[in-house]
């Protein structure tokens, strides 16, 4: 019977722990697509819809749209660096970054959110206010 116990605290941590991983893996992995430009990888991290604001222009796009918007932005604005200044996680699980994108011209204050959804993480808002 202990054993079993044991067994089932061993699945139990290893699920809570993967978990935590996955959402690391997402905030780390779009913070390299950030910092370089690299729009195909910051993508297959987003939503199957995904809300983009830039400097208070607030839309929803499908992944695809998301990805010519993106270019466009990166291209007019190309990054010298980002850097997260700031990670939190809701209650609901919900995780929280504002981050710093610097760019020849300025810098934007940019604000993410990652949910789960379907046993994956994923971005569902990204929003960049010029400073």
């Amino acid at each position: 019977m202990k054993t079993y116990n044991y067994t089932l605290l061993a699945l139990f941590i290893l699920l809570i722990s993967s978990q935590g991983f996955a959402q690391v893996e997402v905030m780390a992995n779009a913070q390299v697509a950030i910092k370089a430009g690299n729009v195909e990888s910051l993508v297959k991290h987003f939503n199957e819809s995904v809300e983009l604001n830039f400097i208070d222009e607030k839309k929803n796009y499908s992944k695809t749209q998301a990805e010519f918007v993106l270019k466009d932005f990166f291209s007019k604005y190309p990054a010298v660096d980002f850097q997260y200044d700031h990670k939190t996680t809701s209650r609901g699980g919900l995780k929280f970054t504002i981050g710093t994108y610097t760019h020849k011209g300025g810098k934007f204050r940019v604000h993410m959110l990652i949910k789960q959804s379907e046993g994956k993480y994923i971005i569902d808002l990204l929003d960049f206010t010029e400073e």
